[in-house]
């Protein structure tokens, strides 16, 4: 198609073909010809973003089930208190059913922790879940990049997480603050979940 109309312009600058000959064909050939590549060339950039766009969120959700995986391994570490059921998971299928009960069970747990004095909760978490804090926190450090690709809400509850899990992480019978920090920490374990509905960046998210 560009060859014919490169020779048909070379023919019209030697004058070997007429004006009128020319403003015919353009007329009657090139235009619905030109008219049917722009609307395949249309189809087709429509076919491709539409493509990217779901290439592009799959992957943003495979991220986001990194952090919250993460997430659930910090939060089964919390099974000594006794608002955390055995068969909470915080995954992120049917987000739209779950999204209501897990925070239903983040704010039981809240208040819960919120009831019990500094040595209580101490006790509850000095083992397992501050261990737990210890050994993931350069992980969940690390995981911030990820946190930054999927939106600026998740980047700045992930940077949050990983103060307050940094900050547990020091293991310390005469911080406190102990109690303070898992309250603030299950705050923001909540806005991840909302920063996900919200972006709707999860399982089966339309």
């Amino acid at each position: 198609m560009w060859a014919c109309s490169l020779i048909l312009v070379y023919l019209i600058t030697h004058g070997i073909v007429s004006s009128d000959f020319v403003v015919d064909y353009y007329k009657l050939s090139l235009i619905p010809e030109f008219t049917g590549m722009f609307l395949e060339l249309l189809i087709i950039l429509v076919v491709f973003n539409k493509w990217q766009e779901r290439v592009e969120n799959q992957n943003k959700i495979d991220k986001e089930r990194i952090l919250r995986k993460y997430i659930i391994f910090t939060i089964n570490k919390l099974k000594e208190f006794e608002s955390i059921p055995t068969t909470f998971s915080f995954y992120g299928e049917n987000h739209k059913e779950n999204h209501k009960e897990n925070h239903t069970v983040l704010n039981n747990l809240r208040d819960e922790v919120k009831k019990l004095s500094e040595d209580d909760v101490y006790k509850k978490v000095k083992d397992v879940f501050i261990g737990h804090c210890k050994v993931d926190i350069d992980a969940i450090t690390a995981l911030l990049p990820v946190a930054a690709d999927l939106s600026k809400e998740h980047f700045k509850v992930w940077s949050r997480v990983v103060f307050y899990v940094k900050t547990l992480s020091i293991d310390n019978e005469n911080n406190k603050e102990t109690k303070k920090n898992i309250v603030k920490l299950i705050g923001y374990i909540k806005e991840f979940d909302d920063a996900s509905f919200k972006n709707k960046i999860y399982d089966g998210a339309k």
